[in-house]
């Protein structure tokens, strides 16, 4: 089982907020801690999680847009990313932003029709960040 965690949501609507910190980037993608070997291996990407999780007490959200783990079809890859973010995403919102190399291939309705996706079409990415949608009304 997992360890339990603590989760601080931003204050509701209406209520004073204060200062609200928020952490926003793109093209993470993932980096083994253990030199696993992996389709994606970006050092930056663990220095980047590593430098959010230090300030994670002082953050009320993180927004991730796009290219979010670079896993192009390997759903293993999808599970070293959310091990790589969980510590941070068990505990201030992580919102996302779909990016080509989670939805872009050929005749599947993507605005370029990139390879980019490794045939994933957006589907390994929606499971797993199910976000708010725009809508009318």
């Amino acid at each position: 089982w997992s360890a339990w965690s603590t989760f601080r949501p931003p204050p509701p609507p209406g209520k004073p907020a204060g200062q609200v910190s928020i952490v926003a980037f793109g093209d993470l993608g993932q980096f083994s801690a253990d030199d696993a070997m992996q389709l994606c291996q970006c050092a930056a990407s663990r220095e980047t999680t590593d430098a959010i999780y230090r300030e994670v007490n002082s953050t009320d959200l993180v927004l991730h847009i796009g290219d979010i783990s670079y896993a192009r079809g390997y759903a293993s890859e999808w599970d070293f990313f959310m091990d790589q973010i969980s510590p941070i995403a068990s505990r201030i919102p992580w919102m996302t932003a779909v990016g080509n190399h989670e939805r872009d291939w050929p005749s599947s309705g993507s605005a370029v029709g990139n390879i980019d996706s490794g045939g994933e079409c957006g589907v390994a990415y929606t499971k797993r960040f199910p976000m708010p949608q725009g809508g009318g009304g």
